[in-house]
């Protein structure tokens, strides 16, 4: 019983993912604190990319978003470009956390 509940919520929370629209660099702000809060605050960017993936497959599938843009795939750069253009500088991760792990402020 537990377990069916619990994969209603899945499903439904994959429904609203699914809707969400990527044409930004801003658009990945929420998604990113959103994996880091679900994962204790921190994680090292493999485990946002898995869960990114996981969450937002329709970014994922996307041949726009597969291209190929500054040697990785565009929604793993726009990822990227969102930690430091958007989240460091107003201050949601912390600047000095340990490469390659990335950390709520």
């Amino acid at each position: 019983m537990v377990s069916q509940e619990f994969g209603t919520i899945i499903l439904e929370a994959q429904d609203w993912r699914d809707k969400m629209e990527f044409n930004d660099v801003r658009d990945f702000k929420q998604p990113i604190i959103s994996i880091l809060e679900d994962l204790g605050g921190k994680a090292k960017l493999k485990e946002i990319y898995e869960q990114f993936a996981g969450r937002h497959p329709n970014v994922v599938h996307n041949s726009y978003w597969n291209e190929i843009v500054d040697s990785d795939l565009r929604w793993r750069d726009y990822i990227n470009r969102c930690r430091f253009q958007i989240l460091i500088p107003q201050g949601l991760l912390k600047k000095d956390s340990k490469k390659g792990t990335w950390e709520l402020e």
